[in-house]
């Protein structure tokens, strides 16, 4: 249910931010002045969705994944590269969630602030990092748990 409730933020998030720079384009076209801030939401707001949605893609299997490759190894050497991929996948964000979280504390003890149009201590803009990395790194686990189980995870082997 979070993950689920993160990517529709994540959808809303990409809708606002269409609406923003639209209205921003209008009002110049326009003449009638700007939004001098809406480049700089637009910038965060593509971070935030990013990293919003990364765990429910993950968990509907609709990240990248080399199919064709997949569709031309037998299935056990599929099992493998499936498992190692998971396995790096895990590896990787384990260690950006644990290097996010060091990062994060640091900013916040030299109360380290963003100074643009928006102004906002930094560690609010990187706490999201090391969240969705824990979520994608519990994803990664689910996923070679599942494969150890005895299931593929190619779309090949799923038949789309």
């Amino acid at each position: 249910m979070l993950i689920l409730a993160m990517a529709v933020t994540a959808a809303a998030m990409l809708a606002g931010m269409v609406v923003l720079i639209c209205a921003d384009v209008a009002l110049r076209n326009l003449r009638l002045g700007n939004l001098p801030w809406a480049v700089e939401l637009a910038e965060y707001g593509l971070y935030a969705s990013t990293l919003l949605g990364a765990p429910w893609v993950l968990s509907i299997r609709g990240h990248v994944a080399m199919d064709l490759v997949l569709r031309l190894v037998t299935p056990a050497f599929r099992r493998i590269i499936e498992l190692s991929s998971s396995a790096l996948g895990f590896a990787i964000c384990a260690v950006l969630a644990w290097k996010g979280v060091d990062v994060v504390l640091t900013s916040k003890s030299r109360d380290a602030m963003i100074w643009k149009t928006i102004v906002f201590p930094e560690w609010w803009f990187l706490a999201l990092l090391p969240f969705a990395m824990t979520l994608l790194a519990i994803g990664f686990l689910r996923l070679a748990i599942e494969i150890i189980a005895g299931e593929s995870l190619s779309a090949s082997a799923r038949g789309h």
